[in-house]
């Protein structure tokens, strides 16, 4: 006859209930996934304002800092403070992101 013992699955059910216990929560935690997002929102950031400054020709930059980042560009699109404020696809609100995620 073919199959498995009792003793044998026992263990295999074991095994996976402390795989369970030790690997679970790294994967429904929460703060994982907002890092990962908080990053991938900045590389965007990034991108965007390397896209805009090649279509428009305006200096741009991005500031990051502890709250978050922030994308400007310069008031007279040459030179000059970066004062302006660079609007996000809507053109409606900044393109920053001051939610970094904590812990």
């Amino acid at each position: 006859m073919r199959g498995f013992t009792l003793v044998e699955l026992v263990l295999v059910i074991m095994i996976m209930g402390i795989l369970a216990a030790v690997v679970g929560p790294r994967f429904f935690d929460r703060k994982v996934f907002d890092e990962r997002l908080f990053f991938e929102e900045t590389v965007s950031a990034v991108r965007y304002a390397q896209k805009l400054a090649l279509a428009s020709g305006c200096l741009t930059e991005i500031s990051l800092g502890t709250v978050g980042y922030h994308l400007r560009r310069a008031a007279n699109c040459t030179s000059g403070a970066f004062s302006a404020e660079v609007q996000g696809p809507d053109s409606q609100t900044p393109f920053a992101n001051t939610e970094v995620p904590t812990g």
